[in-house]
């Protein structure tokens, strides 16, 4: 159609925050007073006014003058949910209907990527255990809303990436500052969701939203987690229980306690850490320290993996978990160290290159002996001698728990030792790497 020739018609200009740069936009719109004062045509203009930037004031001044109308395009999570979900008998519709309300989704094109991801899903999370399913398709969702939402500022996907409630406190820690509020925010919003920590399936998920296909290690990892799930089904009757105390304000407490205690019981092999620290607090809030005890006496801390005894034992969880459930834990600790064989070599051989801290070698390193750290110090001679040793200061120096004040003394209690051993080694401990002789306030 030749310009001449438009007049009297229906006019659509979409998109307009996504101009070229060389568009100017006062040209833009003349032509748009133009086209519907001289050319008697209908105009739609259709725009996200957040995204006009510096433009919006130029926007606002022209349509001011040249709009008749203005039409906000709002709508509610629920509206944009079930426009895309329109069949409430989709696979697991509730649960994913409460996933993209926590998070405030209403985006139509993040929904219909979150649609398409989980139809691709669907052959392999059919016949799955129900809590994976719904842990698979909260993953996901969360995913896609960090990696493709450019307007909310959601969580980076990198941030998700090295989540865990762990890390961000070891980082608070170690650098010696508090997390960022926007950190704190993404924070709160992660616990809020229930997402806690980024495992090995959930970084195959992440993959799989940013490449757009599903690596190789997908179906054997969803398996060993549907195992995983199913050997822990019996600890989901504890949450039946929770149900009955959260939902309802019947004086009914007596039979609420007889029935977690059952539940408890029955499922001890199965109950989580987690679960245990929340049973006892109510025990504890309902007065029935007794039966408190008495639960935590029968709980089989020896089944626990050594990574969740020591993660109980770091800040955030030691500063709220029951003092009885602490002591059994360290118990714990303390009687399995034996057997677990920790290579101080290749700690810091791991390390020597890199300034970062972690918590897995942070408990490498507490649970080196005595004995071994002398034998290293003593009798180790290398190029990268310095650079080994660095590795070991970092982290003893580093004073965010009582267990992290532990490492630092053992380590000082050894090279002191071997700076009374002879003069030359007083002199590398003391002038070298600055370690006190003696024990002050400021040092172990």
């Amino acid at each position: 159609m030749a310009f001449n020739d438009v007049q009297d018609i229906l006019i659509c200009f979409d998109d307009i925050e996504r101009k070229s740069k060389n568009l100017d936009l006062n040209d833009f719109l003349g032509l748009v007073n133009y086209l519907k004062e001289q050319r008697r045509c209908k105009i739609f203009l259709i725009l996200n006014e957040n995204e006009l930037g510096e433009n919006e004031e130029i926007f606002k001044k022209y349509t001011e003058k040249i709009a008749d109308r203005e039409i906000v395009f709002a709508p509610l999570i629920e509206e944009s949910f079930t426009y895309i979900f329109r069949n409430a008998g989709y696979f697991y519709y509730e649960t994913i209907r409460k996933c993209c309300f926590i998070l405030g989704i209403k985006n139509l094109r993040i929904l219909k990527r979150i649609q398409h991801i989980i139809n691709e899903l669907i052959p392999y999370l059919e016949n799955k255990h129900d809590l994976l399913i719904k842990e698979v398709l909260g993953s996901v969702i969360l995913f896609i809303w960090s990696y493709y939402d450019k307007e909310n500022n959601p969580p980076s996907i990198e941030f998700i990436t090295e989540f865990n409630y762990f890390a961000l406190e070891l980082r608070k820690g170690f650098l010696k500052q508090g997390v960022s509020p926007e950190d704190q925010k993404h924070y709160r919003l992660l616990g809020d969701y229930g997402y806690h920590e980024t495992d090995e399936l959930d970084k195959i998920l992440i993959s799989y939203i940013q490449n757009g296909y599903l690596p190789d290690g997908f179906v054997p990892e969803l398996e060993k987690k549907n195992n995983e799930r199913i050997a822990q089904a019996g600890a989901n009757t504890i949450e039946q229980a929770f149900f009955m105390l959260e939902n309802s304000f019947q004086n009914n407490e007596t039979e609420v306690v007889e029935y977690l205690k059952a539940c408890f019981e029955e499922n001890v092999q199965y109950i989580t850490l987690a679960q245990l620290q929340d049973v006892t607090e109510i025990l504890i809030d309902l007065d029935r320290r007794k039966d408190a005890d008495e639960l935590i006496d029968r709980f089989p801390f020896e089944r626990l993996q050594i990574e969740t005894m020591q993660r109980s034992i770091t800040p955030p969880y030691s500063k709220t978990i029951n003092r009885k459930i602490l002591k059994k834990i360290k118990l714990q600790l303390q009687q399995k160290q034996v057997n677990i064989p920790v290579d101080l070599m290749k700690i810091t051989e791991k390390n020597k290159f890199t300034e970062y801290l972690d918590g897995n070698t942070f408990f490498d390193l507490l649970l080196v002996s005595e004995e071994e750290y002398y034998k290293f110090f003593s009798t180790y001679q290398a190029d990268d001698f310095d650079l080994r040793v660095r590795v070991i200061l970092r982290y003893a120096e580093y004073e965010f728990s009582p267990d992290a004040i532990k490492l630092k003394e053992k380590v000082y209690k050894i090279l002191r030792k071997i700076a009374q051993e002879s003069k030359i080694n007083k002199w590398r401990v003391t002038k070298r790497w600055r370690i006190p002789l003696k024990k002050t306030k400021n040092t172990t």
